[in-house]
């Protein structure tokens, strides 16, 4: 599905201020399961510098950076992207040294992953929650994977909220409930608890149901198998990541997939309001919007 995405981020701050460098995780990468066809990038003030650089995790990343005073920082994006549909779960056959928990990778593949392996701190009750629903489907990688999904998405509140990084996997199970990146992280979670590759993803969701007049940044997992490499699961919405996601990165932590990551200096007193616009449309020509859920500014 080709999809036109129109992206504006605007910070209105209380007085004049200096902007710091600021790093922009916002162009969508071209790979295995989805292409870019076009992406502009405009912003005011205009950057007296600008360095195009690959991430740690191989995003493409805009650092800027500024001189004087301004108060008001914005931030517009327009791409047409093109995105493959998912693997039905049904396909996904895993090798049968990877097809039942815990996972166990070939040494050269394990060291590779090593960091999205490692323990989420402040993971309390999530050893239970992965347990429990792992006994159930006895132990079989892509039910548990699945089900996981359908398992959140069922049984977790969900929640609008547009700011702040995600709550730890121990508060949202508190809680019970979060916004798309709190069980997104919840998932990352719940996978390493077993052994398996996880990874915190930010981008877009297209939903033609949504009439709203505008939208905002998706989140959901990605889990690496053997055969199939990275592997999309969202929580949000109960299913595979497919052809109406549209990835800009993916990392570690939630923290290394900030859409726009900077600061500012300013006088005593001095605040920041944001405002953002997500519109999508299929590239067809009909004008359709879609809302989505946020992750952290």
């Amino acid at each position: 599905m080709k999809l036109h995405i129109s992206h504006r981020t605007r910070y209105q701050y209380s007085q004049n201020v200096r902007l710091n460098p600021h790093v922009l995780r916002l162009r969508p990468r071209s790979s295995s399961r989805q292409k870019v066809w076009s992406f502009t990038l405009s912003v005011s003030p205009d950057p007296v510098h600008t360095v195009v650089i690959d991430s740690i995790d191989d995003s493409l990343c805009h650092r800027l950076y500024f001189v004087g005073h301004t108060n008001l920082l914005e931030i517009e994006t327009e791409s047409v992207v093109d995105a493959k549909p998912s693997m039905v779960p049904e396909d996904l056959h895993l090798f049968s040294t990877t097809a039942m928990l815990p996972m166990f990778y070939p040494e050269t593949v394990y060291r590779g992953l090593t960091p999205f392996l490692e323990p989420i701190p402040d993971s309390e009750g999530v050893a239970n929650f992965a347990e429990a629903l792992a006994v159930r489907l006895q132990f079989r990688t892509d039910e548990f994977l699945m089900e996981l999904t359908r398992l959140i998405h069922r049984e977790f509140s969900h929640e609008y909220r547009e700011q702040g990084w995600p709550m730890s996997p121990r508060e949202t199970l508190i809680y019970h409930g979060g916004s798309c990146r709190d069980l997104a992280w919840l998932y990352v979670a719940c996978c390493r608890h077993y052994g398996l590759a996880a990874r915190f993803v930010s981008g877009y969701v297209f939903d033609e149901d949504k009439s709203d007049d505008g939208g905002e940044l998706h989140a959901w997992a990605e889990v690496y198998l053997l055969g199939y490499g990275w592997v999309g699961y969202d929580p949000s919405y109960a299913c595979q990541a497919g052809e109406r996601h549209i990835k800009l990165c993916a990392g570690v932590l939630p923290q290394l997939c900030s859409p726009v990551d900077g600061s500012f200096i300013g006088g005593p007193g001095s605040q920041s309001t944001l405002e953002t616009r997500v519109i999508i449309r299929p590239e067809n020509g009909a004008s359709i919007v879609a809302e989505v859920l946020p992750t952290a500014p």
